[in-house]
This record gives structure tokens, sequence and C-alpha cells, in this order.
């Protein structure tokens, strides 16, 4: 798969996922963030990884699965240092605190 596609592929799926997270159907929302989370992963794309895991924390937290939200957490910030120009790692780092 080309670099360019898959990239447009994974954005997409990323965007659906919020949109959908915001929506009336959970179990939707919940299939295409793991979808993006999955795409992230394959490509190695880290940052959107993390994104994508954030968002279905979210989501696992609001439907009452918050085990499930921080196993997700762990096993994505392992690496990544604290910067300003990635607001989505203090965040993690917030719901972490929050979830233990």
């Amino acid at each position: 798969m080309r670099a360019g596609f898959a990239g447009t592929r994974l954005s997409c799926s990323a965007f659906a996922a919020r949109l959908l997270d915001r929506s009336a159907d959970p179990n939707r929302a919940g299939r295409d963030l793991e979808a993006a989370l999955e795409i992230a992963r394959e490509q190695g794309a880290r940052a959107f990884e993390l994104r994508s895991a954030l968002s279905l924390t979210k989501l696992y937290r609001s439907t009452g699965c918050p085990l499930k939200a921080q196993a997700l957490l762990v096993g994505v910030i392992e690496g990544f240092l604290p910067t300003p120009k990635f607001p989505e790692i203090a965040e993690v780092r917030t719901l972490l605190g929050a979830l233990a």
C-alpha cells in the first residue's frame, strides 16, 4: 500500500471515529476508533496511535469501561516525553492519573 493512501485511510478513519465518538452509536464509534488504532499500529504512526487511543479511551470511560481505558493508554504512552508541541501526551498522563 502506498504511504499517501495509507495516511489518507488513517486520517479518514480517525476523523470518522471522532465524529461518531460524539454520536448516539458508541458501538460504531468504538469499531471505527479501533480500526484507526490498528491502521496506526500497522504503519508505525505512533502519534496517530496515541490520538486514536485517547479518543477510544474517552469512549470507554463514557460507556463504563475504565479498566479497558487504562490498559489501552498504558500501552501507547510508553516512550513519549511531554512536549508542548504534542498536548495529547499530557492529556493521556492526566487521564491515567484519573483512572488509577
